[in-house]
């Protein structure tokens, strides 16, 4: 006789830290333009002259070497201030505390409905522990790599906007331009790891509790993909390499906020 069906209950998706996260990565992000717009206001400022670079004026000292040398030196302490602006360990904390709290809400979800089917779910291993320790030094990783990439990226924009006779003004619009490109890709960073972070450990953590199966379960709104409204509430093994979307569980294609449900094997 099949084992009677017990009420699940429903995977969530933690949108709070993936908030916070995002939010971490912003705070960062606005020290860094900070940095810049200082360095802009205070020392690269004197260099421009009415909407033109005073090195470009028509006068004796025009293309002087050593004022094109000082303002490169500018750009070069502006580099500095801006990495130094916040600690190494400063970033790899932000990425710990954002892994360890995903870790913590897939525990605490799937016990839940591990319990349904008079099971416990896995709270740690060896595996769990070196799986949250490798996307603790990832996400490190992503951090370091979007303020490095802010800093290479601004750097060209203002050379171009000075080379370009740009004043103030459009220098300013400059940095906060390459702040909302910062912005953009902390966001899809915070969404991309929670939502395959969360896919990781739960399916980890449901098939050892027994479960073999899942339901592909959507936000249900209007920003789901047509995709997966036709995934949507449908069924699949965990260990079929060709379920889901191609493969990849709910949450791990990019901006997915999907789940998955972890279902009675009766079904």
């Amino acid at each position: 006789m099949a084992r009677k069906h017990r009420r699940i209950p429903k995977t969530r998706y933690p949108m709070n830290l993936e908030k916070s996260y995002l939010r971490a990565m912003n705070r960062l992000i606005l020290s860094w333009e900070k940095v810049a717009q200082y360095y802009m206001q205070y020392y690269l400022k004197p260099y421009v002259s009415g909407g033109a670079l005073s090195i470009d004026a028509d006068d004796d000292d025009k293309n002087d070497p050593q004022k094109i040398e000082r303002i490169a030196t500018i750009i070069a302490l502006m580099t500095l201030a801006i990495k130094n602006a916040k600690s190494d360990n400063k970033l790899a904390s932000i990425a710990s505390q954002f892994v360890l709290s995903v870790n913590s809400f897939s525990f605490d979800n799937v016990n839940s409905q591990a319990r349904a089917i008079e099971m416990q779910a896995i709270k740690s291993d060896p595996t769990i522990e070196a799986f949250v320790k490798a996307k603790i030094k990832e996400n490190t990783s992503y951090i370091t790599s979007l303020r490095d990439k802010y800093i290479a990226q601004l750097r060209n924009d203002i050379y171009r906007s000075i080379s370009d006779g740009k004043g103030v003004t459009e220098l300013a619009k400059t940095i906060v331009k390459r702040t909302g490109m910062a912005y953009n890709h902390a966001r899809l960073i915070a969404n991309d790891q929670t939502g395959s972070i969360l896919a990781q450990l739960n399916k980890y953590r449901a098939t050892r509790a027994g479960f073999k199966k899942y339901m592909w379960q959507s936000m249900e709104d209007g920003r789901v993909r047509p995709k997966h409204q036709e995934l949507d509430r449908k069924i699949f093994r965990y260990d079929d390499p060709d379920g889901g979307d191609n493969g990849m569980l709910p949450g791990e294609p990019i901006n997915c906020r999907c789940v998955a449900l972890p279902a009675d094997d009766d079904i």
